[in-house]
């Protein structure tokens, strides 16, 4: 029902939060803003100026989480399981979670919006 989804996107809010937190811890409140918007799909922290400037010189894709970041993503979760001798099953089983994981992290938008 209503409830259930509610308490999944406060859980996914407070997981997102905690994100922002450990990135800040981990490359600083000057870099956050790019951090998150690479890692997190969150261009919501960046200036207008810094936003106009990825615009301008062509490299505002680097911010867009694409299909070819998240198969890197996934394929690094199944480098992992296949290196410590995991089974197939497992395997999938672990790829398929990592990568909803981080669809609900990153709020499961599309790669390109012209809103943000």
């Amino acid at each position: 029902g209503r409830s259930s989804g509610w308490w999944f996107r406060r859980a996914m809010d407070g997981l997102r939060d905690r994100a922002e937190v450990v990135l800040m811890e981990q490359v600083g409140e000057r870099q956050l803003p790019v951090a998150s918007a690479i890692l997190l799909g969150d261009r919501s922290l960046m200036g207008d100026d810094v936003r106009d400037a990825f615009a301008e010189s062509g490299a505002m894709h680097l911010l867009a989480i694409s299909g070819l970041h998240v198969g890197i993503f996934a394929a690094m979760f199944w480098f992992g399981c296949r290196l410590f001798g995991v089974s197939d099953r497992t395997t999938a089983t672990v790829v398929i979670a990592a990568v909803v994981s981080y669809a609900c992290l990153t709020g499961g938008r599309p790669s390109v919006r012209a809103s943000n």
